[in-house]
């Protein structure tokens, strides 16, 4: 009789990983995540790669993390580097995203039991505009040998988390993330291996978001209530009406999105600046924040941008370059 193996976690969450395989769209700077993960397998009754991990994004460019294993009376402490390589078509319907990984620097030989970690990669994310879907394709290098292979994944995504369906080389994921007020996440998959019929396993994990902060998400400044200035360009006013409801349905990335067009179709609206700024802030990109309100208070000078100003240049000095 063959062997059915299940586990109750994700052997590993690293700081570029979609959930079982990486992505090259990063959350905000300064977002943070700490949680537990571990495996457990039901027919040997066993847990196996227990421990705690973190992750930071330091920048918009480099996002590190770190875990942490007990195994025999032996801590295991691995660090994990995933930078941003730049992206094309960012303006247009078709962008992409590019990074890389560096994992498992330890002066300890890895002790994890699964088969598929790797010591590297370069990832490509495709993200058509306004659209929820993903695809992302990774060359990986494995970590016991020079051994190429590719991954890839096609992910589903809105405000509450995302769904996805990824294959890491041997393994078949069925998987989903989930985020609770922006503060709790969970991550659960069933996983099959390809290259055995009778192997499955569900694996999950649980982390606390931004764990450093001490604010709520409804604090920041919201949108300008003013109307929109008349003008000539449909397409300018159809992005600025997307954007305005991803806003609201607190998607901030697609509300991003939009109003980076608007702004590129119309430089000199006051409230396309305005509305772009409070977007900003409410992904934590608070020095892009200020900018973009200090360029709307130069087309129509208010209290209110003042404000939002100072706001901004106080959240910016006090999150770390």
């Amino acid at each position: 009789m063959g062997c059915l193996a299940i586990s109750v976690a994700i052997h590993a969450v690293l700081p570029s990983d979609l959930i079982f395989t990486p992505t090259a769209d990063f959350p905000s700077r300064g977002h943070t995540e700490l949680g537990y993960q571990l495996s457990y397998y039901t027919i040997q009754s066993r847990t196996y790669d227990e421990g705690v991990y973190f992750n930071h994004s330091v920048s918009k460019t480099i996002r590190w993390g770190l875990e942490h294993y007990r195994v025999n009376d032996t801590n295991y402490l691995y660090y994990h580097f995933a930078y941003r390589l730049g992206s094309l078509f960012h303006q247009s319907k078709y962008r992409l995203f590019f990074a890389g990984t560096v994992n498992y620097l330890s002066h300890h030989r890895h002790v994890l039991t699964t088969d598929r970690m790797y010591d590297g990669s370069l990832t490509a994310t495709w993200s058509p505009y306004q659209q929820p879907f993903q695809a992302h394709v990774t060359l990986a290098r494995a970590i016991t040998n020079a051994r190429y292979y590719v991954m890839g994944a096609v992910s589903y995504t809105k405000d509450w988390g995302h769904l996805s369906i990824e294959w890491d080389g041997a393994f078949m994921n069925f998987s989903s993330q989930f985020d609770i007020y922006k503060r709790l996440n969970f991550r659960a998959g069933v996983t099959k291996n390809t290259q055995n019929n009778t192997e499955v396993i569900f694996k999950s994990a649980i982390g606390i978001i931004d764990i450093f902060s001490a604010d709520t998400p409804s604090l920041p400044p919201t949108m300008s209530p003013e109307p929109l200035p008349t003008v000539n360009t449909q397409m300018g006013l159809t992005h600025i009406q997307d954007g305005l409801t991803f806003y609201y349905k607190g998607d901030y990335a697609n509300a991003r999105k939009s109003y980076e067009i608007a702004r590129e179709l119309l430089p000199n609206s006051a409230t396309v600046r305005e509305r772009l700024g409070s977007i900003y802030y409410q992904l934590g990109e608070f020095d892009n924040a200020r900018i973009e309100w200090e360029k709307a208070n130069v087309l129509a000078p208010s209290a209110r941008l003042q404000q939002f100003i100072i706001e901004a240049k106080a959240k910016g000095e006090s999150v770390f370059e």
